[in-house]
């Protein structure tokens, strides 16, 4: 249901909790801010790129073989820039004929960002500012692309952080393609105790207004984080954003009551969905 009252006619402003990893909200925050809502961070999720001796050394064997690859695909912006990093502090270089897609508009910039070269997944061309970027959202929707209809013995390298979902590389392997991994930076998850929970909430006060999830990492932690200081009771009410089908089940199945799913998972994305929740 949504709220009774919008950020610009309520006597105290609409706070929203961030939990995306530190500094990467910051555009978020800053889009939010601007239309009178007010952001506070609780990071959910942190990285970091990845040190132990084996995984930099893989790490360096992939890129160094990049030139015998077909597609790049990079699942978000972060992806992007722990490997530019790891490629600049490694002496390495990047393949520029190497073709590349990301998944969702900012991930789709940090490619243009790095001068290398963008494959336009939906038929049309993307240009060098990235005005017509391709804003695929998810990997479910990123599979729809042209691009990705014939991949036999296509050499496909997914570049992520170490772990996560096995959905889009099964699912090009079953259109034929020759998939792997190269895996540049690792997820963490912050742990907090109940005070330092309760003090960044706010609880007592009631000044929670929403709550704002961008990936099924960040509110899995935050769940545990609930049950583990018997919280679950106080904000299961509380209106919550998320960008997708899967993380809207997965908040679904933990007992969130008021369950917003964005558009996508781009700031624009997130505000709308706010603006049309306390509208």
């Amino acid at each position: 249901m949504p709220a009774n009252r919008s950020a610009s006619e309520s006597k105290r402003p609409i706070k929203v909790l961030l939990t995306r990893p530190a500094g990467q909200a910051d555009r978020l925050a800053t889009v939010l801010k601007a239309d009178g809502f007010e952001p506070f961070c609780l990071p959910m999720l942190e990285l970091s790129a990845v040190t132990e001796l084996a995984q930099v050394e893989t790490v360096k064997s992939q890129i160094q073989q990049l030139a015998d690859c077909d597609l790049a695909i990079f699942i978000s912006s972060n992806a992007v820039n722990y490997t530019a990093a790891f490629i600049s502090q490694s002496g390495l270089r990047w393949p520029l004929q190497l073709r590349c897609l990301g998944i969702g508009a900012a991930t789709n910039q940090a490619i243009i960002d790095q001068a290398w070269r963008l494959a336009a997944s939906d038929g049309q061309q993307v240009s060098e500012q990235g005005k017509d970027l391709v804003g695929k959202q998810t990997s479910e929707a990123l599979l729809e692309s042209p691009v990705l209809r014939e991949l036999k013995d296509q050499r496909i390298t997914i570049f992520r952080g170490v772990g996560g979902r096995e959905f889009l590389a099964e699912e090009l392997r079953s259109r034929g393609a020759l998939v792997e991994y190269c895996e540049s930076y690792a997820r963490h998850y912050p742990k907090y105790d109940k005070a330092t929970l309760l003090a960044a909430l706010d609880l007592t006060d009631n000044k929670v207004n929403a709550i704002i999830f961008a990936s099924g990492e960040t509110l899995d932690n935050f769940y545990q984080h609930l049950q583990d200081h018997a919280l679950t009771a106080k904000l299961m009410s509380v209106p919550v954003i998320v960008p997708s089908q899967r993380v809207q089940t997965l908040a679904s199945d933990y007992g969130f009551k008021n369950i917003i799913t964005a558009k996508n998972a781009s700031a624009v994305g997130f505000v709308q969905a706010l603006k049309e929740t306390f509208s």
